[in-house]
């Protein structure tokens, strides 16, 4: 942990961190002398990831791709729709009734057991959400995830293509 302290006279305010300057700033209005140390850190986050929870705007299923429409609820992100296009914020961790909250991990690592992915292929955006490695042919391409295995793949959403 590291002390800082903040001198204040009229004409300067004098930063030191562990009794050294590291900054001088010109100052008319005087401040109040504050000695001051780091607090504890905060509970960890999930590892490598992002999880983020919002209100379903319709009936989720789980491991699929989502929006947020303009009263921040979530949707099914669709391919196809080029409304939709660089406004995919993650796939949900699990499968999410209207109205209740849904999970959503938007970057890092998501494992389905049931999943049958071809490892040298990405993930793109498809139709209600749904998850397919294959090129869309209308409305816009977005990579939303690579597969690391059959079963587990790596959030990571890629700017959109949209298809003339």
């Amino acid at each position: 942990m590291q002390d800082i302290l903040v001198i204040s006279e009229k004409e300067n305010i004098i930063l030191t961190v562990d009794d050294e300057i590291v900054a001088v700033v010109e100052n008319e209005n005087p401040l109040v002398v504050a000695v001051g140390i780091q607090g504890p850190s905060g509970p960890a986050g999930p590892a490598g990831s992002s999880i983020v929870s919002y209100t379903a705007g319709e009936n989720l299923g789980g491991h699929k791709l989502v929006i947020l429409n303009s009263m921040e609820k979530a949707l099914y992100a669709s391919g196809n729709n080029i409304n939709h296009v660089n406004k995919i914020i993650g796939i949900t961790t699990g499968a999410a009734a209207v109205n209740t909250q849904a999970e959503i991990q938007t970057y890092g690592e998501l494992y389905e057991p049931s999943w049958n992915w071809d490892i040298s292929k990405p993930l793109f955006a498809g139709v209600n959400g749904v998850l397919m490695q294959s090129l869309p042919a209308s409305g816009f391409i977005q990579q939303v995830a690579t597969v690391i295995s059959p079963v587990k793949i790596f959030v990571n959403i890629q700017p959109a293509i949209i298809i003339a």
